[in-house]
Protein backbone atom coordinates (compact mmCIF):
# COMPACT_ATOMS: atom_id res chain seq x y z
CA UNK A 1 0.00 0.00 0.00
CA UNK A 2 1.59 3.07 -0.93
CA UNK A 3 0.44 5.74 1.20
CA UNK A 4 0.57 9.64 -0.33
CA UNK A 5 1.39 12.49 2.16
CA UNK A 6 0.66 16.11 1.07
CA UNK A 7 2.01 18.93 3.73
CA UNK A 8 0.90 22.27 3.43
CA UNK A 9 3.10 24.87 4.64
CA UNK A 10 2.09 28.15 5.68
CA UNK A 11 3.99 31.43 4.38
CA UNK A 12 3.47 34.89 5.51
CA UNK A 13 4.71 37.56 2.73
CA UNK A 14 6.94 40.62 4.01
CA UNK A 15 6.89 43.84 1.85
CA UNK A 16 9.67 45.30 2.75
CA UNK A 17 9.84 48.92 1.93
CA UNK A 18 12.68 52.03 1.51
CA UNK A 19 11.85 55.61 2.47
CA UNK A 20 14.66 57.74 1.28
CA UNK A 21 15.34 60.59 -0.79
CA UNK A 22 15.08 60.48 -4.35
CA UNK A 23 18.41 62.87 -4.91
CA UNK A 24 21.90 63.77 -2.70
CA UNK A 25 25.11 65.18 -3.01
CA UNK A 26 27.89 63.41 -3.76
CA UNK A 27 29.15 61.84 -0.26
CA UNK A 28 26.80 63.17 1.88
CA UNK A 29 25.18 61.38 4.54
CA UNK A 30 21.34 59.82 3.82
CA UNK A 31 19.07 58.49 6.02
CA UNK A 32 17.03 55.55 5.27
CA UNK A 33 13.40 54.64 6.59
CA UNK A 34 12.81 51.15 6.89
CA UNK A 35 9.43 49.06 6.66
CA UNK A 36 8.20 45.74 7.60
CA UNK A 37 11.89 43.94 8.74
CA UNK A 38 11.86 40.52 8.82
CA UNK A 39 15.17 39.34 8.87
CA UNK A 40 17.80 41.64 11.16
CA UNK A 41 20.54 39.95 9.10
CA UNK A 42 19.24 41.64 5.47
CA UNK A 43 21.39 44.79 4.87
CA UNK A 44 20.94 48.07 2.79
CA UNK A 45 23.37 49.11 0.07
CA UNK A 46 23.74 51.41 -2.59
CA UNK A 47 25.25 50.42 -6.18
CA UNK A 48 25.15 52.02 -9.45
CA UNK A 49 21.82 51.39 -11.59
CA UNK A 50 22.65 48.31 -13.52
CA UNK A 51 24.87 46.49 -11.02
CA UNK A 52 24.50 43.10 -11.42
CA UNK A 53 22.41 40.84 -8.25
CA UNK A 54 23.95 39.93 -5.64
CA UNK A 55 26.80 42.90 -5.68
CA UNK A 56 27.00 45.50 -3.02
CA UNK A 57 29.16 48.19 -2.18
CA UNK A 58 29.12 50.08 1.50
CA UNK A 59 25.98 48.37 3.59
CA UNK A 60 24.58 48.85 6.84
CA UNK A 61 22.33 45.92 8.82
CA UNK A 62 18.31 46.02 9.21
CA UNK A 63 18.18 45.82 12.41
CA UNK A 64 16.80 48.97 13.19
CA UNK A 65 13.68 51.10 11.64
CA UNK A 66 16.64 52.96 9.60
CA UNK A 67 19.97 53.54 8.44
CA UNK A 68 22.28 55.79 7.60
CA UNK A 69 25.06 55.52 4.49
CA UNK A 70 26.63 57.87 2.86
CA UNK A 71 25.87 58.63 -0.96
CA UNK A 72 28.67 57.69 -3.33
CA UNK A 73 31.37 60.45 -4.23
CA UNK A 74 30.98 59.96 -8.08
CA UNK A 75 27.61 61.42 -9.77
CA UNK A 76 25.32 59.67 -11.58
CA UNK A 77 22.56 57.16 -10.97
CA UNK A 78 22.38 54.45 -8.15
CA UNK A 79 20.03 52.15 -6.46
CA UNK A 80 19.34 51.65 -2.66
CA UNK A 81 18.88 48.27 -2.68
CA UNK A 82 17.50 46.03 0.28
CA UNK A 83 19.31 42.75 0.13
CA UNK A 84 18.44 39.40 1.50
CA UNK A 85 20.82 38.17 4.46
CA UNK A 86 21.70 34.40 2.53
CA UNK A 87 23.66 34.14 -0.69
CA UNK A 88 23.38 35.46 -3.63
CA UNK A 89 21.75 38.23 -1.61
CA UNK A 90 18.44 38.80 -3.30
CA UNK A 91 17.41 42.31 -3.60
CA UNK A 92 14.26 42.32 -2.08
CA UNK A 93 13.13 45.86 -2.89
CA UNK A 94 15.17 49.02 -4.26
CA UNK A 95 14.67 52.78 -4.63
CA UNK A 96 16.46 55.11 -7.22
CA UNK A 97 18.76 57.29 -6.04
CA UNK A 98 20.50 60.22 -8.02
CA UNK A 99 23.79 61.51 -6.71
CA UNK A 100 24.65 65.02 -7.77
CA UNK A 101 28.18 66.23 -8.30
CA UNK A 102 29.51 68.95 -5.46
CA UNK A 103 32.43 71.37 -5.64
CA UNK A 104 34.69 73.50 -3.80
CA UNK A 105 37.01 76.46 -3.30
CA UNK A 106 39.72 77.01 -1.74
CA UNK A 107 41.22 80.92 -0.97
CA UNK A 108 45.07 81.67 0.23
CA UNK A 109 48.02 84.00 -0.16
CA UNK A 110 49.50 83.72 -2.94
CA UNK A 111 53.22 83.08 -1.43
CA UNK A 112 54.38 82.29 1.88
CA UNK A 113 57.84 81.38 3.57
CA UNK A 114 59.19 78.07 4.53
CA UNK A 115 57.92 76.97 7.56
CA UNK A 116 55.51 80.09 7.88
CA UNK A 117 51.69 79.90 9.45
CA UNK A 118 49.17 80.77 7.19
CA UNK A 119 45.32 81.15 6.63
CA UNK A 120 43.39 79.54 4.01
CA UNK A 121 39.39 79.52 3.43
CA UNK A 122 37.13 77.37 2.28
CA UNK A 123 33.77 76.70 0.67
CA UNK A 124 32.64 73.58 0.14
CA UNK A 125 29.83 70.68 1.26
CA UNK A 126 32.06 70.18 4.50
CA UNK A 127 30.86 65.96 4.62
CA UNK A 128 32.53 64.49 7.33
CA UNK A 129 36.53 63.68 7.45
CA UNK A 130 36.30 66.13 4.25
CA UNK A 131 39.81 67.72 4.51
CA UNK A 132 41.99 70.56 2.86
CA UNK A 133 45.90 69.51 1.97
CA UNK A 134 48.86 71.02 0.97
CA UNK A 135 50.78 68.97 -1.53
CA UNK A 136 53.25 69.77 -3.95
CA UNK A 137 52.27 70.44 -8.18
CA UNK A 138 51.78 67.25 -9.88
CA UNK A 139 51.26 65.28 -6.97
CA UNK A 140 48.82 62.09 -8.09
CA UNK A 141 45.16 62.59 -7.61
CA UNK A 142 43.77 61.05 -4.07
CA UNK A 143 47.64 61.60 -2.50
CA UNK A 144 47.61 64.10 0.74
CA UNK A 145 50.38 65.34 2.68
CA UNK A 146 49.62 68.05 5.82
CA UNK A 147 46.03 68.30 6.08
CA UNK A 148 43.34 70.29 8.38
CA UNK A 149 39.77 68.98 8.31
CA UNK A 150 36.93 71.38 7.05
CA UNK A 151 35.03 70.73 10.68
CA UNK A 152 37.79 72.97 12.03
CA UNK A 153 36.01 75.84 10.43
CA UNK A 154 37.20 78.52 7.78
CA UNK A 155 39.30 80.60 8.07
CA UNK A 156 41.46 78.01 9.44
CA UNK A 157 45.84 77.94 10.17
CA UNK A 158 48.31 75.71 8.17
CA UNK A 159 51.73 76.11 8.26
CA UNK A 160 54.05 76.11 5.03
CA UNK A 161 56.55 73.13 4.29
CA UNK A 162 60.03 73.75 4.54
CA UNK A 163 61.19 72.97 1.04
CA UNK A 164 60.31 75.87 -1.20
CA UNK A 165 58.32 75.24 -4.31
CA UNK A 166 55.32 75.15 -6.08
CA UNK A 167 52.70 73.41 -4.32
CA UNK A 168 48.44 73.30 -4.32
CA UNK A 169 46.08 73.61 -1.53
CA UNK A 170 43.16 70.74 -2.51
CA UNK A 171 39.85 70.14 -0.73
CA UNK A 172 39.66 66.31 -0.73
CA UNK A 173 36.07 64.26 -0.13
CA UNK A 174 36.81 62.19 3.37
CA UNK A 175 35.75 59.18 1.54
CA UNK A 176 37.64 58.23 -2.20
CA UNK A 177 39.98 61.62 -1.41
CA UNK A 178 38.46 63.05 -4.52
CA UNK A 179 39.31 66.73 -5.33
CA UNK A 180 36.50 69.49 -5.26
CA UNK A 181 38.63 72.25 -5.60
CA UNK A 182 42.27 73.38 -5.51
CA UNK A 183 44.12 76.57 -5.58
CA UNK A 184 48.15 77.05 -6.34
CA UNK A 185 50.50 78.32 -3.60
CA UNK A 186 54.49 79.71 -3.69
CA UNK A 187 56.45 78.50 -0.85
CA UNK A 188 58.99 80.92 -0.94
CA UNK A 189 62.98 80.05 0.47
CA UNK A 190 64.54 81.87 3.29
CA UNK A 191 67.99 82.30 4.05
CA UNK A 192 69.66 82.12 7.58
CA UNK A 193 73.18 82.37 8.92
CA UNK A 194 75.13 81.84 12.03
CA UNK A 195 78.33 83.69 13.41
CA UNK A 196 80.49 83.07 16.56
CA UNK A 197 84.38 82.72 17.24
CA UNK A 198 86.69 79.81 16.47
CA UNK A 199 88.13 77.97 17.92
CA UNK A 200 86.57 77.57 20.81
CA UNK A 201 87.37 74.91 23.99
CA UNK A 202 85.97 72.13 24.80
CA UNK A 203 82.39 72.16 27.12
CA UNK A 204 82.28 75.90 26.47
CA UNK A 205 79.47 77.70 26.41
CA UNK A 206 79.56 79.72 22.82
CA UNK A 207 77.63 82.51 21.84
CA UNK A 208 75.97 82.50 18.77
CA UNK A 209 74.76 85.61 16.69
CA UNK A 210 71.81 84.16 14.21
CA UNK A 211 70.08 85.67 11.40
CA UNK A 212 66.52 83.17 9.85
CA UNK A 213 63.42 82.38 9.55
CA UNK A 214 62.76 82.09 13.18
CA UNK A 215 59.79 79.50 12.70
CA UNK A 216 58.46 77.45 15.90
CA UNK A 217 61.19 74.52 17.00
CA UNK A 218 63.87 76.25 14.57
CA UNK A 219 67.25 75.53 16.75
CA UNK A 220 71.00 76.04 16.36
CA UNK A 221 72.74 72.61 16.67
CA UNK A 222 76.85 71.53 16.51
CA UNK A 223 77.77 68.72 15.19
CA UNK A 224 80.78 66.87 14.02
CA UNK A 225 81.76 68.24 10.62
CA UNK A 226 81.19 65.10 8.62
CA UNK A 227 77.37 64.35 10.01
CA UNK A 228 75.03 64.04 7.45
CA UNK A 229 72.54 66.43 7.13
CA UNK A 230 69.53 66.25 9.49
CA UNK A 231 71.80 65.40 12.45
CA UNK A 232 72.05 66.74 15.74
CA UNK A 233 73.67 66.69 18.94
CA UNK A 234 73.19 69.56 21.52
CA UNK A 235 70.77 72.17 20.56
CA UNK A 236 69.34 75.48 21.44
CA UNK A 237 66.29 76.41 20.12
CA UNK A 238 66.24 80.11 18.38
CA UNK A 239 63.27 81.33 20.36
CA UNK A 240 65.67 81.43 23.44
CA UNK A 241 66.86 84.74 22.27
CA UNK A 242 69.83 86.36 19.71
CA UNK A 243 72.58 85.78 20.76
CA UNK A 244 71.83 82.37 21.97
CA UNK A 245 74.05 80.37 24.19
CA UNK A 246 75.37 76.49 23.00
CA UNK A 247 77.26 74.15 25.27
CA UNK A 248 80.23 72.72 23.28
CA UNK A 249 81.27 68.70 23.37
CA UNK A 250 83.89 67.80 25.58
CA UNK A 251 85.34 66.22 22.96
CA UNK A 252 88.03 68.00 20.73
CA UNK A 253 87.93 67.83 16.54
CA UNK A 254 85.94 69.88 13.60
CA UNK A 255 82.83 70.26 14.06
CA UNK A 256 80.06 72.53 12.19
CA UNK A 257 77.10 74.82 14.28
CA UNK A 258 74.29 74.49 12.18
CA UNK A 259 70.84 76.61 11.95
CA UNK A 260 68.25 73.91 10.98
CA UNK A 261 64.68 73.93 10.70
CA UNK A 262 62.19 72.21 13.56
CA UNK A 263 59.65 70.15 10.86
CA UNK A 264 61.97 68.67 8.76
CA UNK A 265 65.73 69.24 9.95
CA UNK A 266 66.60 71.17 7.15
CA UNK A 267 70.16 72.46 7.20
CA UNK A 268 69.15 76.70 6.54
CA UNK A 269 73.31 77.88 7.33
CA UNK A 270 76.42 76.19 8.45
CA UNK A 271 79.84 77.16 9.86
CA UNK A 272 82.75 75.78 10.82
CA UNK A 273 83.89 75.20 14.02
CA UNK A 274 87.35 73.87 15.93
CA UNK A 275 86.75 72.84 19.03
CA UNK A 276 90.08 72.50 20.98
CA UNK A 277 91.45 71.39 24.89
CA UNK A 278 91.95 74.52 26.83
CA UNK A 279 95.72 73.99 26.88
CA UNK A 280 95.72 73.84 23.11
CA UNK A 281 94.14 76.83 22.53
CA UNK A 282 95.48 80.01 20.97
CA UNK A 283 97.25 82.32 23.62
CA UNK A 284 95.24 84.96 22.44
CA UNK A 285 91.87 83.27 22.51
CA UNK A 286 92.55 81.34 25.95
CA UNK A 287 92.88 84.49 27.64
CA UNK A 288 89.66 85.87 25.90
CA UNK A 289 88.17 83.08 27.16
CA UNK A 290 88.57 80.91 24.15
CA UNK A 291 87.74 83.18 21.46
CA UNK A 292 89.18 83.55 18.52
CA UNK A 293 88.45 84.63 14.93
CA UNK A 294 85.02 84.63 13.65
CA UNK A 295 83.59 81.75 11.67
CA UNK A 296 80.38 82.91 9.76
CA UNK A 297 77.92 81.09 7.23
CA UNK A 298 75.63 83.49 5.33
CA UNK A 299 73.32 81.66 2.97
CA UNK A 300 71.45 78.05 2.61
CA UNK A 301 73.46 74.82 1.73
CA UNK A 302 74.30 74.18 -1.86
CA UNK A 303 74.21 77.69 -3.22
CA UNK A 304 77.50 79.87 -4.19
CA UNK A 305 77.16 82.17 -1.24
CA UNK A 306 77.05 79.03 1.46
CA UNK A 307 80.49 77.98 -0.36
CA UNK A 308 81.63 81.33 0.02
CA UNK A 309 81.11 81.52 3.66
CA UNK A 310 82.60 77.86 4.23
CA UNK A 311 85.54 79.49 2.43
CA UNK A 312 85.55 82.57 4.32
CA UNK A 313 84.77 80.54 8.07
CA UNK A 314 87.73 78.18 7.04
CA UNK A 315 90.21 81.03 6.31
CA UNK A 316 88.85 82.11 9.71
CA UNK A 317 90.16 79.24 11.42
CA UNK A 318 93.50 79.12 10.01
Amino acid sequence: VLWLVLLTVNSTAFAQGINAPTQANADSQISIQLEDIDNPRDFITIVAKGTAEGRYEEYAYTDGGSVTLFAPVNAGDYEIRWLGAETPYRTLTSAPLQVVATSAQVKAPESVGIGKPFELEWQGPNNPQDFVTLVPVGTAEGKYADYVYTNDGSPVSMTAPSTAGQYELRYLTGRGYKTLGKTALTVVDASASVQFQSPAGIGQTLEIQWSGPANTRDYITVVPASARDGHYNQYTYVSEGNPLKLVLPEKPGEYEIRYMTGDSERVLARAPLQVMAADALPAAAARRGGRGATAASAARRGTSAAKAAWRRGQAAVR
